[in-house]
């Protein structure tokens, strides 16, 4: 299975942050650099070292995850199948 390709214009920054971190980087101090980071890094793989913090990465996607259900709902689902 194919992965998906990352285009850091899309990512917001704790998401950024994350891709950063798993590729064992420290990230930079605002969203512009990170992106420019991100950018140099994209060839490298995720390390997953051991200063990585799984529980707070989980809260972020905990966080996202909420976010996102508020944004969804029938209405908004029926119109992007329609009209997107």
């Amino acid at each position: 299975m194919a992965m998906a390709s990352l285009v850091p214009e899309y990512l917001r920054t704790p998401e950024l942050v994350f891709e950063v971190k798993s590729r064992g980087e420290e990230p930079a101090e605002n969203v512009k650099n990170l992106r420019v980071q991100l950018r140099k890094l994209m060839s490298t793989e995720q390390s997953w070292k051991s200063t990585f913090d799984c529980a707070n990465e989980f809260k972020e996607c905990v966080v996202r995850v909420e976010e996102l259900s508020g944004e969804l709902s029938a209405e908004t689902i029926i119109f992007s199948v329609l009209f997107l």
